[in-house]
């Protein structure tokens, strides 16, 4: 199990370490452009936040079963394994993303604390009242969540194809439409406005990836290889 599940996820980095330094180089370059604008004007706003890296783990996560499922299945590469490898790599993936935005954001804070300079590339609302490793933690969780809905995704296409998420569309609408119609949005918006920070967020966010994580392994064990 250990040299099957070592190898997948060589595999899967193989596959993806590309993407992953040419993403951080342009996030990089774009930073580093406009901190030096920044330090050279009297006055700057500028507001990022974290969305595009959330992005690319929710396009990485659906590639990436495409181009590893057929070829580590096919390989006899156990189920169990390729699963492990798969949620490994978005574990750690989502942890260094974690640490790069939360070294950033104390990076920001010390450099850029000036009258009228507004500069927030790797700071967010919600994560500046926490300590490093908190605030670290609470990122992972964030990203890892992303990674997750988007693999669930992927799975779902691949064990029953396209109508499986027009069914899920279809249900995620009907939902919905409930909701409005029994005045259910009052409840909702006071559990998400009860969150007080991005901890309290990334707490409540385990309880979707632990369910998500669980019904990914659940359709890894039937696709076909």
């Amino acid at each position: 199990m250990r040299r099957t599940f070592q190898g997948a996820l060589k595999m899967l980095w193989l596959d993806v370490r590309v993407s992953v330094f040419v993403t951080w180089g342009i996030l990089l370059g774009i930073y580093i452009l406009l901190a030096i604008l920044s330090m050279r004007a009297d006055s700057a706003v500028i507001n990022v936040g974290v969305s595009p890296l959330h992005i690319y783990l929710f396009v990485v996560a659906i590639a990436g079963l495409k181009e590893t499922s057929a070829y580590a299945l096919g390989m006899s590469v156990r189920r169990t394994d390729y699963y492990l490898a798969v949620f490994a790599l978005a574990a750690l993936l989502s942890a260094a993303f974690g640490l790069a935005y939360t070294a950033g954001a104390a990076l920001e804070a010390a450099w850029f604390d000036r009258r009228n300079i507004t500069f927030n590339v790797f700071r967010m609302g919600g994560f500046e009242s926490l300590g490093f490793g908190v605030a670290w933690f609470a990122h992972t969780v964030l990203f890892l969540l992303t990674y997750l809905v988007a693999w669930n995704l992927a799975l779902l296409h691949r064990r029953f194809g396209q109508f499986s998420l027009y069914a899920l569309a279809g249900a995620v609408i009907l939902i919905l439409v409930l909701i409005h119609r029994f005045d259910g949005w009052g409840p909702i918006d006071r559990f998400f406005l009860g969150i007080g920070d991005a901890l309290d967020a990334a707490l409540w966010a385990l309880i979707p990836s632990a369910a998500l994580a669980a019904s990914a392994y659940a359709l890894i064990r039937r696709i076909k290889g």
